[in-house]
């Protein structure tokens, strides 16, 4: 077989996920071609998101891509080679972009003047990307490519190219809990199809003792604040003042609001719902419960409080304090320090939109809320709310069985770590930017995913009843944090290098010596 694999943003870890990947095919007997930048296009995600000139930002860009890797058969974008697309397309594939540079929050945000203008500003390196993917696949006879990520501008031009000229596809980002990757077949990283179907295939399938107890262990790092496995580390104060604040509200049922960021998902077929935005299904539920605005604190998340590139995110703190003070909601900025964890764990009613809160919340056996699509929307532990055909679904809150909660959450934290997620054990995770990768991977696992368009469990197995799986969740229950703290890999193959050319090895630690790409 003949695979291409594009990274026109050589953004840390992914170029050397990418060159791994290529190194399990090549071994095997496979040909590989790789399709890079080279600064070929005049503007690109990277170069908004920073506020980094050409000059500045594509030196780096270049070093840190394939270029670097001894590689064969690289080829470099050709700004002549053009193909002209219509604008409602070139729209749609710049708009994703544009909305995650200037982090829009609402529906408005996204008419905002220089939203379209940057989306205008990317359609012609999009034409250009287009017409380069067509072109190199065709040339080189290409089966099927392997890109990154799908969603930005670029990459997404790239996709589409191949969707255009029937080449399969895979996108690759980095997974939720770090080890192994998001692997997508034939849509971008924010594809919920493979999601909902390993959710409706394994929620109902027990756990071994070995897989319950690394569920366990990877929830249990984020209540003792151990987890570096996050792209992002967010920092709470460990005190009273989260259990003083819910007790302040002096109603039951004590309900808290956990939202996030919207300016990814928003254009997204798989995101749509009947709201144009959360908080106006927010209003909807808190009517449809029959409880008052001021039993409800709203929690602002901490992102908001951090730049990402040189963009702050100021609109969705101030979309959500303004909701909140017209309606008489408690709202806690995201700047404040507060320990959400303990807001949770004094919560009666958590309600989040699509955000690990919803998975932290269901591990705590809570009466959770997810409004909206989310990547465990079927998986059982939440009362998931995506239309307004839903709010029968409510009625499920009565019969809260928090054993059945913690179960279908450590289920899913399972199925989303080692079962969807690819090559876990060959990949592994030392810090944001840096990974081990081992010998012996599996080439047929790309391959198939070529073939059929699905994914295959990286774990397939399951226990044949719940008596392990039992005695984790009564730790849970209990909230025994500790005994799951610590774990231990074994691996049964030995570490292969995955390095730059000699002379440029030192690209890795002069680079890790600067912020991660989206700071």
């Amino acid at each position: 077989m003949k695979v291409g694999f594009i990274s026109i943003f050589s953004y840390r870890p992914f170029v050397k996920h990418l060159t791994y990947l290529a190194k399990i095919l090549s071994e095997a007997g496979h040909e590989t071609s790789f399709l890079v930048c080279d600064s070929s296009v005049d503007k690109c995600y990277s170069q908004f998101l920073k506020g980094h000139s050409k000059l500045r930002e594509c030196p780096v860009c270049i070093l840190g891509g394939f270029r670097s890797f001894p590689l064969e058969n690289i080829y470099s974008i050709n700004p002549n080679v053009k193909v002209d697309l219509d604008e409602k397309i070139l729209q749609d594939i710049a708009s994703s972009s544009s909305y995650t540079i200037h982090r829009v929050e609402t529906k408005e945000d996204c008419q905002n003047t220089k939203v379209l203008e940057t989306q205008k500003a990317l359609y012609q390196p999009i034409e250009i990307v287009y017409g380069n993917v067509i072109e190199w696949a065709i040339k080189n006879k290409l089966d099927s490519i392997i890109c990154f990520n799908g969603r930005m501008d670029l990459t997404k031009a790239a996709i589409y190219a191949c969707e255009n000229i029937g080449v399969p596809y895979i996108t690759v980002e980095r997974p939720w809990f770090a080890n192994g990757l998001h692997l997508t077949p034939n849509g971008n990283c924010l594809s919920l199809k493979e999601f909902n179907r390993f959710n409706f295939e394994y929620r109902n399938k027990p756990l071994t003792l070995k897989q319950a107890q690394y569920a366990a262990h990877l929830m249990s790092i984020r209540f003792l604040h151990k987890n570096q496995l996050d792209w992002r580390i967010f920092q709470f104060e460990n005190s009273t003042s989260s259990k003083n604040l819910i007790a302040s509200s002096g109603q039951c049922p004590r309900v808290i609001i956990l939202p996030s960021s919207s300016c990814e998902f928003i254009g997204h077929p798989d995101w749509k719902s009947d709201w144009d935005h959360f908080t106006d299904a927010l209003d909807e539920l808190i009517a449809v419960l029959g409880i008052t605005y001021k039993q409800c604190i709203l929690r602002g998340h901490p992102i908001w409080s951090e730049n990402i590139g040189c963009r702050t995110g100021e609109k969705s703190q101030k979309h959500y304090y303004e909701w909140a003070n017209a309606r008489g909601v408690r709202y806690i900025n995201s700047k404040e320090k507060v320990n959400t964890y303990l807001l949770m764990k004094e919560a009666d009613i958590i309600i989040v939109a699509n955000s690990s809160s919803g998975v932290e919340a269901g591990i705590l056996g809570k009466k959770v809320i997810s409004l909206g699509k989310s990547r465990y929307q079927n998986a059982g532990f939440v009362t998931s709310i995506k239309s307004r055909n839903d709010w029968f679904k409510l009625e499920n809150l009565e019969n809260h069985d928090p054993l059945s909660v913690i179960r279908l959450t450590l289920r899913y934290v399972y199925m989303h770590s080692c079962r969807i997620t690819q090559y876990v054990n060959y990949i592994r995770f030392i810090s944001s930017g840096n990974y081990e990768y081992y010998g012996g991977a599996d080439p047929e696992q790309l391959l198939s995913i070529f073939r059929i368009g699905q994914l295959k469990a990286d774990d397939p197995l399951f226990a044949q009843d719940t008596n392990d799986e039992d005695k984790i969740i009564s730790d849970l229950f209990n909230q025994n944090w500790q005994k799951f703290s610590q774990w231990e890999f074994n691996h049964t193959s030995s570490p292969t290098s995955i390095d730059r050319k000699m002379g440029l090895r030192w690209v890795d630690s002069v680079r890790n010596l600067f912020p991660r790409g989206d700071r």
